[in-house]
């Protein structure tokens, strides 16, 4: 029997089925393409507007930066040309370590910068000062300028010139006869003593005196190096000029060596020739010693006396 309407519905095809899945899913696979190129859209956007935006940022706080650095280089009295290079370099270094699309670049470009680019200009002429000074006064400089031996010759000249009296002193009282072989001897022993105690005060003197003259050529050293050490951006020193006051120095101390020796020796004597034949006549001994001996004692023991007033017009 027919019915109307009352039949199974017809299967479904497992094809077209599958037909339908593929095109739900490229719709849906075009639809988040589209959502996705969208996102990718307004991230492009946005990335571009931040990267203007700290672009113009940074810039601004650069030129700031600059244009305060540059005041500070004028309000100084320097030669802006002179030193914008340097703070230009370091605005830079400065511009490169702000993080990309920091919000306040500002911030890395302090009010301090272009001290800073100054005071490193400064420590960097100074330095270079020092070294120059170095070249000519470097520590123990006056030492070799006039070392131990600088004044050798003269020690040995004054040595000898007040030597040679002494040994023709020693000499005529032997022609004389006051002195026999014996004396003779022993006062020449006494003279050769005593020259060796004179070299040795001699080195003293000497010494001193180069210690003097040592302590003059660091002195002007030390103010090159004083200047040196406080030199400050826009005053003028030039290491050349304490090179050439340490030459004339040392030129008027070597020129004045000699007589700065004689002056510290003053009228000292360092042979005592009296004491030498006085020591050679009691080696030889009294028997031995002959009247002319006393006699010449004798006639310096009164000159002595008349020279202090005690002789024989004074005493009554």
């Amino acid at each position: 029997m027919c019915g109307g309407g009352g039949g199974q519905p017809a299967p479904n095809d497992p094809f077209e089925q599958a037909q339908a899945q593929i095109l739900i899913e490229q719709e849906r696979a075009r639809i988040q393409a589209q959502q996705l190129a969208a996102q990718l859209g307004r991230d492009a956007t946005k990335a571009e507007t931040d990267r203007v935006t700290f672009d113009r940022n940074i810039g601004q706080a650069f030129e700031g930066a600059l244009s305060r650095g540059s005041d500070v280089i004028s309000e100084r009295g320097l030669n802006l040309d002179e030193f914008l290079p340097g703070l230009t370099s370091a605005l830079e270094a400065t511009r490169r370590s702000v993080p990309f699309l920091d919000p306040n670049p500002g911030a890395f470009f302090g009010e301090g910068i272009a001290d800073t680019v100054l005071n490193r200009a400064q420590d960097t002429q100074r330095r270079g000062f020092r070294n120059e000074l170095d070249e000519f006064a470097a520590p123990g400089f006056a030492r070799t300028l006039f070392p131990g031996t600088a004044d050798d010759s003269i020690l040995q000249s004054i040595l000898n010139e007040q030597f040679q009296p002494a040994s023709d002193a020693i000499l005529r009282a032997f022609q004389r006869g006051n002195l026999t072989d014996q004396g003779f001897q022993t006062s020449n022993n006494q003279l050769d003593s005593q020259r060796d105690a004179g070299l040795a005060r001699l080195q003293d003197i000497g010494g001193g005196v180069l210690g003097d003259f040592r302590n003059e050529l660091n002195e002007v050293a030390g103010t090159g190096f004083g200047r040196a050490n406080t030199f400050e951006l826009g005053g003028n020193f030039d290491p050349s000029s304490t090179r050439s006051l340490i030459d004339s120095t040392f030129a008027d101390q070597s020129g004045n060596l000699s007589g700065a020796v004689r002056n510290a020796l003053g009228g000292e004597q360092l042979f005592n020739i009296e004491d030498i034949i006085t020591r050679g006549g009691i080696a030889q001994g009294a028997q031995n010693a002959t009247p002319a001996l006393f006699d010449a004692f004798d006639k310096r023991n009164k000159e002595r006396e008349k020279q202090r007033g005690l002789g024989s017009e004074g005493v009554f």
